[in-house]
């Protein structure tokens, strides 16, 4: 097989966080109204991700996909994208009283850590695009969790199960 130009091999955390109320908050307010509450909740979770050694690699309306990478100066980034995801669920509480949202956000979470691919593409925001089943496996985690839960992969349990309290879930099929 021939290698891939622009083609990085890493070690990741994918975090998925989805936003719920928003089709809610559209049916009760006016469509620029709505989707400037949308905005305003999706950039502070993007602080978040920030603040937290992560980069929200992708917006997918009222989704977002944040990617931490494993780097020299950060050991434990799958850590990191836990903590990045509790302090968003009590960000996103803290918003909905703040803006006294009439249909309040709520919001879920599923991450996954392991090896990615990452391709530049101008396809993306950020240019950069992720191949791997991290990708699939957090995306998968995210639509399965129920609202105001953090679901994890086996492989970021294994690398922070000692820093975090953790339920024991039945097996779901991915």
């Amino acid at each position: 097989m021939a290698a891939m130009q622009d083609a990085e091999r890493r070690n990741a955390t994918v975090l998925f966080a989805d936003l719920t109320g928003f089709s809610g908050l559209v049916e009760q307010r006016d469509p620029e109204e709505a989707y400037a509450a949308l905005s305003a909740c999706v950039k502070r979770l993007d602080g978040i991700a920030r603040r937290h050694g992560g980069s929200v690699h992708m917006n997918l309306g009222d989704a977002i996909m944040a990617v931490f990478w494993d780097r020299e100066t950060r050991s434990n980034d799958a850590g990191a994208a836990i903590a990045a995801a509790v302090e968003m669920r009590d960000g996103v509480d803290e918003f909905n009283r703040e803006h006294s949202m009439p249909s309040p956000f709520g919001i879920h979470f599923g991450i996954d850590s392991g090896p990615v691919v990452a391709l530049e593409s101008s396809l993306v925001a950020g240019g950069v695009s992720l191949v791997g089943e991290v990708v699939n496996i957090a995306a998968r985690l995210m639509e399965l969790s129920p609202k105001g839960q953090v679901w994890v992969g086996e492989r970021t349990y294994r690398a922070v199960h000692s820093g975090f309290r953790f339920r024991a879930l039945d097996r779901v099929s991915l």
